[in-house]
């Protein structure tokens, strides 16, 4: 059975082998090599991971959440609005950490669903960049919708298919 597991990581390392040169951060790089090395999902094209997978990931990021409020004497309010207390302090420290062990969460969770995060950083810095110069009012935030996540997935535009419904005209 040991040899089983070793030549599954043995399989996997190969393959995070080739992932070097794909553009990846050091951060990735070494998150993911953490990952194989303590037999976490690792997925290597965009999927979703098993929901213990997803479970997991997702409390590992709300975890590192409250350890960067904790650190910044802040904690959420009522409706999710952050707030510190009246004399609030910051411990440098811990804030180093906090926001350390976010990067490293947050690059596993990519991994885990098969995200490259250097392209999608890439486009959200061009998009944050061609706001330069406008007023911030004129900003409007909303949900990315399918054809977004397609686009920053894949780098091309959903094509739109006979079985795609038309947008009605007037």
């Amino acid at each position: 059975m040991a040899g089983i597991q070793q030549a599954g990581v043995v399989a996997q390392l190969l393959e995070l082998r080739a992932f070097r040169g794909t553009g990846e951060t050091k951060l990735a790089r070494d998150v993911r090599e953490f990952m194989v090395a303590f037999g976490q999902h690792v997925a290597n094209k965009p999927s979703v991971p098993p929901d213990d997978v997803v479970r997991l990931r997702l409390r590992l990021v709300v975890e590192e959440m409250f350890e960067l409020l904790s650190a910044c004497d802040a904690y959420l309010g009522q409706g999710g609005v952050v707030e510190r207390y009246a004399k609030p302090e910051v411990d440098m420290v811990e804030l180093a950490d906090a926001l350390a062990d976010i990067d490293y969460v947050i690059e596993g969770t990519r991994i885990a669903f098969g995200i490259q995060g250097t392209q999608i950083a890439d486009a959200v810095h061009k998009s944050n960049m061609a706001k330069v110069g406008g007023k911030l009012d004129d900003l409007a935030l909303r949900r990315p919708t399918l054809d977004d996540v397609f686009l920053s997935l894949t780098g091309h535009a959903a094509e739109e298919t006979a079985d795609t419904p038309q947008e009605a005209t007037s």
